[in-house]
């Protein structure tokens, strides 16, 4: 299952916001259903961000979903064709399951409201435990029981807890000593997220600041440095005793001294295989890890049954070893595993497709008949008119040719292509207007002007240097070098391959651009807008100069153009500003010159 939270109780779409896609072939391929995708979308209570995270199943046909839906939960007794929509006595409105774990016929959920449930009956009823060691400032992360009556309970305040009744009562364990945390700059609180028990002395805790493991039921802890799996290390159901079983990613048949649970955010193991879902998002995004008794079949997207229909692809394009992207006519496919299997990428286009661009930051361009400019989003499924003069730009850069033209001549070196800024570097008469800003979780709008003069550049504007921060007026003259220097880094920052990921950050960065060259009748003028809803290390780290003023290096790594032109235009202000009469030596009482 898959929720699209945008569609959820809206009448703009008709397309279910929960879609939902089965199996019969243990995963290896997948078939849309709509009928149980419309008749779920109707169940989806209306709650703030409502979020499926996890299908829990107790027997091919009896089956609950959780997640954030109020204080509800989504149950099924035929495998899936019929669901309930069942209440759980919490009183919080915005109840959201954080953990859930069986032991024989009891499962035991807790969450947001600090609560926690227990159910004897397949999640069919659900009571609430009297005491809970949790509360709205330590919210409870995740369970794991041994027995109906032997359990332990995380809390996200790094709590550690443990019970020999079944809940009844609660008594404190000492939870593992982390090292000082931060975020964003500044100092954070330590977390505990996960955790499984092995035997009553061997168990395992997920920190915020690693793996911890105990050989003393939980009375001294060490952090495991070599405990993170690598990135493409298989999983493994092992079988603890009593039949118990344990997603871990060292192979079975070591002495369960020596497990590593596999954290994972969502996953279901069998005797047959572990499926776990990489990222929690709408199916059309979502990647699926699949491997059937420790080897790995599947490593990419929801695959559907092929159909037996050979299409000659008219042309490929790699995006990196192993995606490919392929056009026949006005279909885009798609292949994650260099090529061996195929799938379609959302809708068509409106005319044939004559060449794919794709692009470092996963935007992929398309050239159609008639030479019009496109860009995809969501591996297809949107298509926007590409962003003027910019978007040709970077499609001429991967395709080799210009939107509409001729390919380059076989053996003839090919110019680089230009740019619509680099007439600010080529000519004397220029203007750029920007305005700049952050939205969402924080506020901030700044804006510059540059205008060529005959004795130099001015340079005036106003900078917003943090949220509730009082705005820095700048009006000043730049030298020949400074202007030049600006314009430089302003060109590279605006025409830099973006490398970025989009994770929907709740603040984004968006830049704004007005810029002319030449005068009179040869003065040409351009428009540009840059938005960046990123989490790259660079993003993260200027959201935090500019909330908090804490300066730190930009990770090479990763690019947004937003974020780039961001420090560009806030750094010329900050140069250009006015000295603060705390910046003038001699300006604190009992300071000398």
């Amino acid at each position: 299952m898959g929720l699209d939270r945008r569609r959820v109780k809206t009448s703009e779409s008709t397309a279910p916001a929960l879609q939902v896609f089965r199996s019969d072939d243990a995963g290896r391929s997948w078939r849309y259903d709509p009928e149980t995708s419309r008749a779920l979308s109707q169940l989806i209570p209306e709650v703030d961000y409502p979020e499926v995270e996890r299908l829990e199943w107790y027997t091919p046909e009896t089956g609950i979903v959780f997640g954030r839906l109020g204080p509800r939960l989504l149950r099924t007794t035929d495998g899936g064709r019929t669901w309930q929509l069942l209440s759980v006595p919490v009183q919080s409105g915005i109840f959201q399951t954080h953990a859930l774990t069986r032991v024989g016929s009891r499962t035991w959920l807790c969450g947001h409201s600090g609560n926690i449930l227990l159910s004897d009956d397949q999640g069919a009823s659900w009571r609430t435990l009297a005491h809970s060691p949790f509360h709205a400032e330590d919210e409870c992360a995740a369970l794991s029981f041994l027995t109906p009556e032997d359990g332990w309970a995380v809390g996200t305040s790094a709590t550690l807890w443990a019970t020999q009744d079944g809940g009844r009562t609660w008594r404190a364990l000492p939870a593992p000593v982390q090292p000082p945390q931060t975020f964003l700059g500044l100092p954070a609180l330590s977390h505990l997220l996960g955790l499984v028990r092995l035997t009553p002395k061997v168990a395992w805790l997920w920190g915020s600041s690693g793996l911890f493991k105990s050989m003393d039921g939980g009375q001294t802890w060490r952090l495991q440095p070599q405990a993170e799996p690598p990135a493409d290390a298989p999983f493994h159901v092992s079988r603890a005793p009593g039949g118990r079983q344990v997603l871990t990613w060292t192979p079975p048949g070591l002495p369960i001294e020596q497990w590593i649970p596999l954290f994972a955010w969502a996953w279901q193991a069998s005797d047959h295989g572990v499926w776990s879902a990489r990222f929690p998002v709408p199916p059309r995004h979502q990647d699926l890890r699949l491997d059937v008794k420790g080897v790995r079949v599947l490593d990419g997207p929801l695959l559907t049954r092929g159909q037996g229909v050979m299409t000659l692809l008219e042309g490929v394009r790699q995006a990196s070893p192993t995606q490919w992207f392929g056009w026949a006519g006005a279909q885009v496919v798609i292949s994650e595993n260099a090529g061996r299997r195929w799938f379609r990428g959302g809708g068509a286009s409106p005319r044939p497709i004559q060449e794919l661009a794709p692009q470092r930051d996963g935007a992929l361009l398309a050239e159609v008949e008639g030479g019009q400019l496109w860009r995809l989003g969501e591996e297809g499924h949107t298509w926007t008119p590409a962003q003027g003069l910019l978007d040709a730009h970077d499609f001429e850069l991967v395709a080799g040719r210009a939107p509409g033209g001729r390919a380059p001549v076989p053996g003839q070196p090919r110019p680089p292509p230009e740019s619509p800024f680099d007439c600010l570097l080529s000519q004397s008469q220029v203007r750029v207007d920007v305005w700049f800003g952050l939205h969402g979780f924080a506020e901030t709008r700044s804006e510059l002007h540059l205008e060529h003069q005959p004795g130099g550049a001015r340079l005036s504007g106003r900078l917003q240097p943090g949220i509730d921060k009082p705005e820095v007026p700048v009006d000043t003259t730049l030298s020949r070098e400074a202007e030049a220097r600006f314009l430089r880094e302003w060109v590279e920052a605006a025409t830099r391959p973006e490398t970025r990921k989009q994770c929907r950050m709740s603040t984004e960065h968006e830049v704004q651009v007005e810029w002319s060259c030449g005068s009179g009748p040869l003065q040409r003028s351009w428009k540009a807008e840059f938005r960046s809803d990123g989490c790259t290390p660079q993003t993260q780290e200027h959201r935090a100069l500019l909330l908090y003023g804490k300066d730190s290096a930009r990770s090479p790594a990763e690019y947004a153009r937003a974020v780039g032109l961001h420090e560009v235009a806030r750094a010329a202000l900050e140069a250009g500003a006015p000295e603060r009469p705390a910046d003038v030596p001699g300006a604190h009482p009992g300071a000398t010159r």
